[in-house]
């Protein structure tokens, strides 16, 4: 399988690779596994943030393999222009590549913003091609017009709100089993 389809009126419009899936899952079953993500973060963003430490990090981009345990997705409509995508992700590290090792609690704290930090930026451009595709696989103007203050909306004025609405994700990650890398 290389990807999902992507509908606009029962018409297919595109479609997005199962990996990006991962995000659209979050809001929308919270039974479905959501598959390992693989992260690439470069060294120098590790170091910044005293993440991490490791031999031979120059010039070196860290591959962060998570896993998935617990996950919730809640879509908040904020007002009729601002709508918060807030998730909480409980993880495990299953591998860092190259070797590395979590200094201590506030490291993984650290990590976990950074991570945070990752998917956001990386859910925002899928939430931008969500947008100029007008496709909403995830739900936001079902949400949107079950508030009593919008359910008069007709479909073509939701596909019109949905286009100018601001989109923030905030998802939130929780590393609760470290694996390997202690």
């Amino acid at each position: 399988m290389e990807g999902v389809a992507l509908f606009k009126d029962d018409k297919m419009v595109d479609s997005i690779s199962l990996i990006k899936t991962f995000y659209i899952k979050l809001f929308t079953n919270n039974n479905a596994f959501l598959g390992d993500l693989t992260l690439t973060i470069p060294s120098d963003k590790l170091e910044k943030t005293g993440v991490l430490i490791s031999e031979n990090a120059e010039n070196e981009k860290y591959k962060i393999t998570l896993h998935p345990i617990n996950y919730q997705g809640e879509i908040e409509v904020v007002n009729n222009e601002i709508v918060n995508l807030n998730a909480s992700i409980s993880v495990s590290i299953i591998e860092i590549q190259p070797s590395a090792s979590i200094i201590d609690k506030e490291s993984t704290r650290k990590l976990e913003r950074l991570i945070g930090e990752e998917l956001n930026n990386e859910f925002e451009k899928i939430l931008e091609e969500l947008k100029i595709l007008e496709t909403d696989p995830i739900g936001i103007g079902r949400k949107i017009k079950s508030l009593r203050k919008y359910t008069h909306l007709s479909n073509e004025e939701l596909s019109e709100k949905y286009s100018a609405l601001k989109i923030m994700p905030n998802i939130t990650v929780e590393i609760k089993r470290p694996g390997a890398v202690n």
